[in-house]
């Protein structure tokens, strides 16, 4: 298959070499250099449809005052024009003949040059709509978008415009006008973000409407961007331009993140095995040949079992991590009793606490059955304790607070240990996160339980934060409904 070609037109015979050279490397595009207005009208004519994009100078021995840009209109040809300057009468003449860009000759030259060609190529098969009851509007942006080889639709109002995001979910970019009859913009806006995110298709809010506050409220209701009539098409192209990129680069973070989990998922897996089999037999030689070792060999094989038990809690900690980011926590739902759920959690965790002298009391108001996951629950509930205990230090308690409030059981685990640096506390619920406070005897922490226990709460159709009393300790609280 013939590669498409790049037409460049240069008067300097080194200059458009340079390019060609630098264009085939980067790139899968055959290049073309005409040097004359001459040279270039016989490869247009013969070659037109071939041409992916036209590359002009606006100087030409034979075209010195930019007839060029007129000839590849002329032929529909997508066009940047290449100058060594270019002021704001010839810069407004040459986009108002539908060019794409401009791009001045210096050392960025090539770089931006082979910008543009990305981006053409990653717009190959994009869908846009154009939403506006001007014909006029959805003709001009059209043709502007058509000629940056985007896949445009038209619709004259909101109601058109939903049937069309309906028929083509693959959407990657919606402008619209606000005054519209039917349904005007801003009612468009929000019910179209009831099914698509931000992060997966871009709106562009416009208007005439002498409304300061009108941009606002299109951000508000979920546009990404505004753009106010009458506009520049260098403007809107230029807006284009980024909420596509915007959105390219989020998707490309998605796969990143999902490869992520995949291979955290694959490898904790892999290891649960092993690591549950040096714990077993770590365990079982503890208690086989607990008095047939001296002191020192016997606290080697403990420091093996401990260390293999922290390795086990890591490879847990990770296929969670790995299942939640991916979408796949499962929840096994009933009703449960928190107030005994949580007493039968403390049971656990109260030896920890006399080993470091720390106290657990309970303050639990009469609180009615709740449909949750017992299990996940209980993690949560085994983290903000466990956390409790790890950053306070001795002589201290550590209370565990369930009340009713609001339609809302709150379960709050509250400390006296030295509470959250000031600017650290949006690092708690995030992944792989730590602050720069550590425990107080050493312990370890993989900077995934917060994050995991955020994401249990949140699915539980719950609320999960901080309440910040710096050096006087922290309480950590969950909530979820009663019904």
């Amino acid at each position: 298959m013939e590669k498409a070609l790049i037409l460049v037109v240069e008067d300097s015979v080194s200059i458009g070499q340079q390019l060609k050279v630098e264009i085939e490397k980067n790139s899968d595009f055959k290049v073309c250099v005409a040097t004359s207005y001459k040279d270039a009208e016989k490869i247009i004519s013969e070659r037109g449809d071939e041409v992916f994009l036209a590359i002009l100078d606006l100087l030409l021995p034979d075209a010195p005052d930019g007839e060029i840009v007129d000839l590849a209109m002329n032929y529909d040809l997508p066009s940047v024009i290449f100058t060594s300057d270019i002021d704001d009468l010839t810069r407004a003449d040459a986009f108002s003949k539908n060019i794409i860009d401009f791009v001045v000759k210096d050392r960025h030259a090539i770089a931006n040059l082979d910008s543009i060609i990305s981006w053409l190529q990653s717009n190959l098969g994009k869908k846009i709509l154009i939403v506006d009851d001007s014909k006029s509007i959805c003709s001009m942006v059209s043709s502007r978008l058509v000629a940056c080889k985007l896949n445009v639709f038209t619709a004259g109002n909101g109601l058109e415009a939903l049937q069309i995001v309906q028929e083509n979910p693959d959407l990657s970019l919606i402008i619209t006008d606000f005054e519209m009859p039917e349904m005007d913009g801003l009612a468009l806006v929000k019910k179209i973000r009831t099914e698509h995110s931000r992060e997966k298709l871009a709106i562009i809010g416009m208007s005439s409407v002498d409304n300061r506050a009108l941009s606002a409220k299109f951000l508000k209701y979920g546009a990404n961007d505004f753009i106010r009539k009458p506009f520049e098409p260098e403007e809107l192209v230029s807006r284009v331009r980024t909420n596509l990129e915007n959105l390219e680069h989020l998707q490309k973070l998605r796969h990143l993140s999902e490869l992520k989990n995949t291979v955290l998922g694959t490898i904790a897996h892999d290891l649960r095995s092993p690591i549950g089999g040096i714990i077993g037999v770590s365990e079982l030689l503890c208690s086989e040949l607990k008095d047939e070792l001296d002191a020192e060999y016997y606290e080697m094989l403990s420091l093996i079992r401990e260390a293999s038990g922290d390795m086990n809690v890591l490879v847990n900690d990770l296929l969670d991590i790995s299942a939640i980011e991916r979408g796949k926590l499962s929840l096994v739902k009933a009703e449960h009793d928190l107030g005994r759920l949580i007493m039968k959690r403390l049971k656990i965790h109260r030896f920890s606490g006399q080993k470091k002298g720390i106290s657990l009391e309970t303050e639990f108001a009469s609180v009615p059955l709740v449909t949750v996951d017992g299990s996940r629950i209980s993690q949560v509930v085994d983290n903000f304790v466990t956390n409790a205990v790890k950053f306070s230090t001795v002589g201290t308690k550590v209370l565990i607070r369930l009340m009713v409030e609001e339609g809302k059981v709150v379960v709050s685990v509250i400390d006296q240990g030295p509470g959250i640096p000031e600017g650290e506390e949006e690092k708690l619920f995030k992944s792989f996160q730590k602050t720069s406070v550590f425990p107080t005897a050493g312990e370890k922490s993989t900077g995934l339980g917060l994050a995991i226990a955020k994401k249990i709460v949140e699915s539980h159709n719950g609320n999960i934060w901080v309440e910040n009393n710096h050096d006087k300790g922290a309480a950590f609280n969950f909530s979820v409904p009663l019904r």
